[in-house]
């Protein structure tokens, strides 16, 4: 949402809440988050969530074996 970061936030924290936990979209490859990652709730989010990701790509790692 252009210029309306508080409300970005809010709906990221949203989803997060229901399950988006894909750090690396959020971190780097999303041009949707871009205006956000010098924000300090932004990288919150990201540190919160990315041993959630880790933990689902070892676990989808050890399925796969």
């Amino acid at each position: 949402r252009l210029d309306q970061h508080d409300d970005a936030l809010r709906v990221l924290r949203l989803a997060v809440r229901h399950g988006f936990i894909n750090h690396p979209d959020l971190a780097t490859r999303s041009k949707r988050f871009e205006p956000l990652q010098g924000n300090a709730a932004f990288q919150v989010i990201l540190t919160e969530i990315e041993p959630r990701w880790r933990a689902v790509i070892e676990w989808e790692a050890g399925s796969e074996g």
